[in-house]
């Protein structure tokens, strides 16, 4: 009776790790899509797209440490003896790969942005 509560409460962790990582994910399709939409109407360097790659880049790293909390609950629900333990184990860790590089990467863009407004406003300021 334990071992069914134990797995019960493993698989809804798990499920609500998946939604998480869901509704983070959809998010930063959300605010990547309003950086493109403000390119295209050529308000490249804004406050607005710092904002938007200051919330992908923390949304990025809340995906890893999302999967990096699902590491035992995968481990666990998934170890019936198969071999199918260690590829469960490579995707989670291929994911958290993925959150970090989405997070660095949005952190670079970030700064290269943030600088590029700075100088712009003080070239507005000096002509």
């Amino acid at each position: 009776m334990a071992l069914f509560k134990a797995n019960t409460i493993l698989t809804i962790i798990f499920g609500i790790g998946l939604y998480a990582s869901a509704i983070g994910s959809y998010t930063i399709i959300f605010f990547t899509w309003r950086i493109l939409r403000s390119i295209d109407t050529n308000q490249i360097f804004t406050n607005s797209n710092i904002f938007s790659l200051n919330m992908i880049k923390l949304l990025g790293y809340s995906i890893a440490a999302i999967y990096m909390l699902m590491i035992p609950s995968i481990l666990a629900l998934s170890d019936d003896g198969r071999s199918s333990t260690l590829g469960m184990f490579f995707v989670n860790i291929f994911l958290i790969g993925l959150g970090i590089t989405i997070g660095v990467f949005a952190q670079l863009l970030k700064r290269i942005c943030s600088k590029i407004t700075k100088f712009q406003i003080e070239n507005e300021l000096t002509i």
